[in-house]
């Protein structure tokens, strides 16, 4: 059997000839096949180069799957065209050329892992395995920490290096670019924006517009509220500032949420223009972080911790809270916001998160004045345009008012906010004495309403007038004996003061704010045996008169504007950079049911 099984040399070197040339003929066969995939271009949508890698030394090895089926992965095209940054948090962050249209998203979240999927889909015409695109976001994300690139992203205003830029949210990537030599249009602006799902699009802005046009939105009392309302939205694009919230309260059709979503509005367009205040302090911070005009509609009353989470997005700072239960990982929510607030009454009594906010009072609408609701939002969606491109006007003139005005010598706690509004309301033909005269008054009227002792505080503040004395010194219970005979003479009730020196004291520290705006400074001298000695300071220049004389041309909102629909957030779907473009966008809002 050996003997049979046995071959000659030369018939195994003829054998062996044989497989080579089926091998070679195998390998003609499919060279075509090979070429192809050596040759697959870049994703169409990206617009990448691909990258060819020769492996030498220690180059990495791809961890994704069929990694080694192809010389150049998917992922590498992909990984090609993306900026890899970190924000000063060390958040992760990557923007993305999308079409020649810059995009940025945080790395993990689900804008981002839709574009890296279709992206995906242009170069293999199959989407990746979540295997595969979990491991390449991990990459991602080390990667854009590894590289050591800081940079801001912001939520559609961005203030840097004396410029403005407003992103309007649409398909093309446009946003207003705003100097003090005026403004423009322009794609793909150099600072990183942000987009969340709920932002929608503002229209094109059309130069020589009419700012004052969003009045007609509005129901205002005084002029002095119309001279703070006016400046709060030029201000509101500031946002290297810490700004003040707005609060608006009045009685039911005082058109609360209809002055809210205008306003809004011509800020900051959401498919939800407006929410009811959250309890959670996480939750709360989470909805102010991704909206760059956070606004909250008709509060009763705000918790103690939101209250708190409110009052530092107004001056700015940061909340960090664990990712998830079971680890150590944080996550870190980025407050500095500009607010609406809107509630029936003034909805807090806290002096710190009152003594940041500008407080106006709204007037009921008659029902001889109201028209359809759909009219108004017409009128709104025609007029938007103008306004908007009113407001880039006035805020190239602040732009260039800034540096060469001289700040107020008496300046409100928002010392910055107070200043740009100064400024604002320059660039309106106002004065700074206005505003700050404007800004007292409501301040004062805010503090007034919120008290629950306000007659003991009102009546403390005429028995100082009354006086007549730069300066009121005495012991606190001879104060407080002069107080209560100055209230009999008034013919008040012995009721509304405090009985005991010692709750008088308290009184006293619970209105100090309140008393400042009213032109008097309290102080207490240190405990002696004898008591405390009380000092009450005439401060100088102090106005608390409040003006309720009406506006010289009041526009008032014709109805209660009740968005049960949000029809407000409808999107304008901004193309173009010209008037025709502007109209257009407006046109489509129009057909909005």
């Amino acid at each position: 059997m050996e003997k049979n099984m046995a071959i000659s040399l030369d018939e195994f070197k003829r054998k062996k000839a044989a497989q080579a040339a089926g091998n070679e003929s195998t390998r003609k066969q499919f060279a075509p096949v090979v070429q192809k995939q050596k040759s697959v271009g870049p994703c169409k949508k990206c617009g990448a180069t691909p990258q060819q890698v020769t492996p030498q030394g220690n180059a990495q090895v791809s961890n994704f799957d069929d990694a080694d089926d192809s010389p150049e992965n998917p992922f590498d095209t992909i990984l090609h065209d993306l900026d890899l940054f970190t924000d000063p948090n060390g958040i992760g962050y990557a923007t993305v050329n999308f079409e020649n249209i810059y995009r940025t998203y945080k790395i993990g979240e689900l804008g981002l892992k839709k574009m890296i999927k279709g992206s995906y889909f242009d170069i293999t015409s199959r989407l990746p395995k979540e295997r595969e695109l979990k491991t390449f976001c991990d990459m991602i994300e080390f990667l854009s920490e590894r590289r050591g690139i800081t940079k801001e992203v912001h939520v559609r205003f961005a203030h840097v290096d004396d410029e403005i830029y407003i992103d309007l949210g649409d398909k093309s990537g446009q946003a207003v670019h705003i100097t003090s030599a005026g403004w423009q249009v322009v794609t793909n602006p150099p600072v990183k924006f942000i987009r969340y799902g709920h932002m929608q699009p503002l229209p094109v802005p059309l130069h020589g517009g009419d700012y004052r046009k969003l009045l007609k939105s509005l129901n205002l009392k005084t002029k002095d509220d119309e001279l703070l309302v006016l400046t709060w939205p030029l201000v509101a694009a500031i946002s290297s500032i810490a700004r003040a919230p707005l609060i608006l309260h009045g009685a039911p059709g005082a058109c609360k949420s209809g002055s809210i979503s205008a306003l809004r509005g011509l800020l900051d367009p959401s498919t939800s223009m407006h929410t009811y205040v959250q309890k959670n302090v996480g939750d709360a911070a989470l909805y102010i972080e991704q909206n760059a005009i956070p606004a909250f509609d008709n509060l009763t009353s705000i918790t103690k911790d939101v209250e708190n989470v409110m009052c530092l997005a107004a001056t700015g700072g940061a909340i960090a809270k664990r990712r998830l239960y079971t680890d150590a990982d944080m996550v870190i929510y980025q407050l500095k916001r500009a607010m609406l607030i809107t509630a029936l009454e003034i909805p807090t009594s806290a002096s710190d998160l009152l003594d940041r906010a500008i407080v106006v009072a709204l007037d009921r609408v008659t029902p001889g004045q109201r028209r359809l609701e759909r009219d108004v939002k017409r009128e709104y969606a025609q007029d938007l345009p103008d306004i908007l491109g009113g407001m880039c006007d006035l805020l190239s003139k602040m732009l260039g008012l800034y540096g060469k005005v001289t700040p107020p010598s008496e300046l409100p706690r928002m010392a910055d906010y107070a200043t740009w509004a100064c400024v604002a309301a320059l660039a309106l033909d106002y004065s700074q004495a206005d505003f700050i005269k404007a800004h007292k008054r409501a301040a004062l009227r805010a503090q007034q309403n919120a008290l629950e002792d306000g007659d003991f505080a009102t009546l403390l503040v005429d028995y100082l007038e009354s006086t007549e004395l730069p300066e009121v010194e005495g012991y606190v219970s001879d104060v407080l004996d002069d107080l209560k005979k100055h209230a009999s003479g008034c013919g008040i009730g012995q009721g509304v003061l405090p009985q005991a020196p010692n709750a008088f004291s308290r009184r006293l520290k619970e209105i100090t704010k309140y008393l400042e705006l009213a032109g008097w400074q309290c102080e207490f001298s240190p405990l002696a045996k004898v008591g405390r000695v009380l000092t009450f300071t005439r401060l100088s220049s102090a106005e608390p008169d409040v003006d309720f004389t009406p506006a010289l041309d009041p526009m008032l909102a014709d109805f209660p504007l009740t968005l049960d629909q949000d029809e407000w957030s409808q999107p304008f779907g901004a193309d173009v950079c010209d008037c025709a473009g502007a109209a257009d966008n407006s046109a489509l809002f129009l057909t909005q049911p």
